[in-house]
């Protein structure tokens, strides 16, 4: 009998090891297969060569912490970017890095800004170009802003995760910018049961990607759209309770896709690396799969917003994001021009009350 047992474990140890060593093995045929040009000069390397700012924001690891999962280096420094002591992107008022501790102590009225790493400000060209700077620089109502965006963060659910346990509950003002995870990976069709959604940069999450083109048939991306909404409404519910009598932004942030913009030399650029280097991810931000979800999308997030009493902007028609200007840096990060528009929306937003 113990015989028996001990040849059953062998075989089924050896069957994982040949299943690990055929997966293993079709990684490295895709690797072999990359075209020369993609060697040569990658979509990251062209991304250095345009931007400081990007090229700073790789250097930035990202850390593992228990809740949050991930977020950005504590007490990063660089030529174009910096962290505080808790990982959130260095804030800056009156010329001057605004401290969380002198933030949360002061007694003027708080604003609270979160998001993903478009919020964070992934590319920009210094931390006083992100979108909270901008707003202090402005002072429009005497409104004190910080930056608690995270990068890497799943859904909208993880941002509210965090900025439950940092930001102040007084704080008169909440403004979010996010939604393009939230479609992204409802688009590639790796949701979880329950509607949850895995972390970008999981080696999991990267496995899974390959098979993905073959997979996200227009029915399971139909099935993964109505979960990510589902999710989303109850993200939205529980933010609106959570900061009840705080005046509330939810900004859609501007897709690629989703815009109607002439795209301009240097973005052309970016984005033909981007889609070589991101085959399979890229699927996710293609037009042919994710451009036909922009008008529901923004619909269902726009009717939830209304039942909420919550505001809502949709930036991807916003006139000068679709302008002649260069503002895409990839399908979703923004140049330092993106920023300032979407922080003149913000304050036309603030000027309505």
């Amino acid at each position: 009998m113990r015989m028996l047992h001990s040849v059953r474990f062998k075989e089924f140890f050896s069957n994982i090891t040949k299943s690990l060593a055929k997966k293993l093995l079709k990684l490295v045929h895709w690797l072999i297969k990359l075209p020369p040009d993609f060697q040569r000069r990658s979509w990251m390397l062209l991304q250095h060569q345009m931007s400081q700012g990007q090229k700073d924001a790789r250097n930035m690891k990202i850390e593992f912490h228990p809740v949050f999962i991930r977020q950005a280096q504590k007490n990063f420094e660089s030529t174009t970017l910096s962290t505080d002591y808790y990982g959130f992107r260095t804030t800056i008022l009156n010329g001057n890095r605004l401290t969380y501790e002198k933030y949360m102590l002061e007694e003027l009225p708080k604003g609270v800004f979160c998001g993903n790493s478009v919020a964070f400000g992934m590319g920009l060209s210094g931390d006083y170009l992100t979108i909270p700077s901008q707003l202090n620089k402005n002072q429009l109502r005497k409104i004190l802003w910080y930056n608690f965006s995270i990068i890497g963060g799943a859904s909208i659910s993880q941002e509210r995760v965090v900025i439950d346990a940092y930001a102040p509950l007084s704080a008169k003002y909440y403004v979010t910018l996010s939604g393009c995870i939230d479609i992204f990976l409802s688009m590639v069709g790796r949701q979880g049961m329950n509607g949850q959604l895995p972390f970008f940069g999981e080696s999991i999450f990267n496995l899974l990607l390959k098979q993905t083109e073959q997979e996200s048939s227009y029915e399971n991306r139909e099935i993964c759209f109505d979960k990510m909404i589902n999710l989303l409404k109850r993200e939205l519910a529980l933010l609106s309770m959570r900061w009840k009598g705080s005046r509330i932004l939810y900004c859609l942030q501007p897709i690629y896709p989703w815009t109607k913009k002439i795209t301009m030399t240097e973005e052309k650029k970016l984005l033909d690396s981007y889609y070589k280097m991101y085959g399979d991810i890229s699927i996710g931000y293609s037009r042919d799969i994710i451009g036909n979800y922009h008008d529901r999308f923004s619909n269902e997030l726009n009717i939830m917003c209304k039942k909420l009493n919550l505001s809502y902007i949709d930036l991807n028609e916003d006139p000068v994001i679709n302008g002649n200007d260069w503002i895409f840096l990839d399908p979703v990060h923004l140049i330092d021009i993106g920023h300032t528009q979407i922080s003149r929306r913000i304050m036309d937003w603030i000027k309505t009350f």
